[in-house]
């Protein structure tokens, strides 16, 4: 018997042996599976309120109890952390809130109303855009940064910031002012603690930086049609995505490889989802499809993009992901529920 198991090792031996010769003698591995992650902020009724959250692959983490209205408006993803801006009604008015890792922050005192709109992560220091005000006063545009409030040059009767951006040691803000004497929103651009106003009328809703070039996504009112029309700004010079005589709007620019997304709608009955590519329109749903297009992301040659689209059958609409133009819906759609934010990472 001892024997019969020496002619085994020794056979297995000499298969080894071969299996190693010269020319197999290089052993390939595997290469290291690319992971991408994809995160989205929203919200979503319960039934009576709605419920701040975000999503990692389609998976839901729930924000707040439920007990009074939120809104989760931004996301970023720095190394293994997830930060979420938005704002929580608390009774008596809305409240600026930062979660970080499911664990909330609010960023002003009690004493005033206000909303973060936009987050942003640099290294260790986070940076939030959005309003704060007076319970009797008009909204004040505010960045912070850690917590505290960046001054901002404000001469407007009210003003907001909706998107925010860092850029090396630059801070940029984007969203808009009213004039004391005027109702007609501008759309504003802030660098650091300056602002630089746009030409006519309108709101800003984002901001990127690449390769030191500004973009901005805006609206502009053109006053011959008195139509709003999706704008680009690329270091202070517009380029409209549509036509006058169209109703558009662009809530969302990103820049990855020198091509230039934007993400909105066009309304005329209804909105309908939109996305352009170096100021090309694509439909992200059939034309007869109430949706609407509130964030992109652009990772590579891959093109996410969240907002919502209705449920003809329950009528609400549901919060909605596009990942290279197919669509994805985040809920069952029984509760009303909006996408707000995209961030993806892959490594």
């Amino acid at each position: 018997m001892r024997n019969i198991f020496k002619q085994v090792a020794h056979l297995l031996l000499i298969i080894f042996t071969f299996s190693c010769s010269k020319g197999d003698a290089t052993i390939t591995s595997e290469p290291n599976q690319v992971v991408t992650d994809i995160y989205v902020a929203g919200y979503e009724s319960n039934g009576s309120v709605t419920v701040a959250k975000y999503w990692k692959n389609g998976v839901e983490t729930i924000l707040t109890d439920g007990t009074n209205d939120a809104f989760a408006n931004s996301i970023f993803v720095s190394g293994n952390d997830v930060y979420v801006a938005g704002l929580e009604y608390d009774g008596t008015k809305n409240k600026a809130k930062v979660w970080k890792n499911g664990i909330e922050t609010s960023l002003i005192s009690v004493a005033n109303e206000s909303s973060a709109n936009s987050i942003f992560v640099s290294g260790n220091d986070v940076y939030v855009g959005g309003f704060s005000r007076s319970l009797s006063g008009s909204p004040a545009a505010v960045i912070y940064k850690n917590g505290s409030p960046i001054a901002i040059q404000n001469n407007a009767a009210a003003s907001v910031v909706k998107s925010v951006f860092v850029s090396e040691t630059n801070v940029y803000g984007a969203g808009f002012i009213t004039s004391s004497n005027s109702n007609v929103r501008q759309s504003k651009l802030w660098k650091n603690d300056a602002g630089s106003p746009t030409n006519g009328s309108g709101q800003a809703y984002s901001v990127f930086v690449f390769e030191n070039d500004v973009y901005v996504a805006s609206t502009e009112l053109i006053s011959a049609t008195n139509n709003a029309t999706a704008t680009i700004w690329k270091n202070g010079v517009k380029t409209h995505l549509s036509s006058a005589g169209e109703n558009t709007r662009a809530n969302s620019v990103y820049v990855s490889k020198g091509n230039v997304y934007a993400a909105g709608f066009e309304f005329n009955s209804h909105s309908v989802a939109k996305i352009w590519k170096n100021g090309i329109e694509s439909s992200l749903t059939a034309a007869t499809e109430f949706s609407a297009a509130n964030s992109v992301f652009a990772i590579e040659e891959d093109v996410y993009v969240v907002g919502y689209k209705l449920n003809t059958i329950t009528t609400n609409e549901v919060a909605t992901i596009w990942e290279n133009g197919i669509e994805t819906s985040l809920t069952d759609g029984f509760q009303h529920s909006i996408a707000n934010s995209v961030f993806v990472t892959r490594n």
